[in-house]
């Protein structure tokens, strides 16, 4: 009787997951609602131009910094990415950049808009993915344009901090843009300041 009760609890445990959370997407608007991100992206376009960039982004209250610091021929360039669009400066000028319809899907703004998705967004489909012995979870956004344009974001993030790894972005089908996220660090917002009732 001992052997078979010892046999069904390690039964449960194997098939329970030995008590490890299970991922639901809610878990990503409760981690990143209140914090602000910081890292370092190596974006890399696909299709009819291949380029690599490698930019620093900073979230701060008022929108997402993004510096690019390779290649060399453009680097020092920065962006401004907020709800109104980006705006690119370099030196003393400064312009708002025209940015496809499709926002999101260019190297300077895909970050942005990849924490947007974690905060606000709800993946249509989501899996465990292992790879180099490194557990994932894998994301699929899916997002319709005015123009009719698909968009579709593959996202992944590691299984332990739900923190983004990578990601695949594809408009109507094609790959336009891979993203590789390192040195990603999350800060709490600071709570602000509200008047005492009278």
């Amino acid at each position: 009787m001992r052997r078979l009760f010892s046999f069904a609890l390690a039964g449960m445990l194997l098939f329970s997951g030995c008590g490890a959370k299970r991922f639901q997407p809610e878990m990503l608007s409760a981690q990143y609602g209140n914090a602000l991100a910081r890292a370092t992206v190596t974006a890399v376009t696909h299709g009819g131009y291949y380029a690599e960039y490698r930019l620093s982004a900073e979230e701060l209250e008022e929108g997402t910094y993004v510096t690019v610091l390779a290649p060399q021929s453009v680097a020092g360039i920065e962006a401004i990415c907020g709800d109104d669009g980006v705006s690119i400066s370099y030196a003393d000028i400064s312009l708002d950049a025209m940015t496809p319809e499709a926002p999101g899907f260019t190297p300077v703004d895909a970050f942005p808009w990849l924490l947007r998705d974690l905060r606000e967004g709800y993946p249509a489909n989501w899996g465990k993915q292992s790879e180099n012995g490194r557990e994932g979870i894998v994301l699929q956004y899916i997002q319709d344009f005015p123009d009719g344009t698909q968009g579709m974001k593959k996202v992944v993030l590691s299984a332990d901090m739900l923190e983004p790894i990578s990601a695949e972005l594809y408009l109507d089908g094609r790959l336009i843009l891979t993203v590789n996220i390192e040195e990603f660090l999350l800060t709490a917002r600071k709570p602000v300041a509200t008047a005492p009732d009278p």
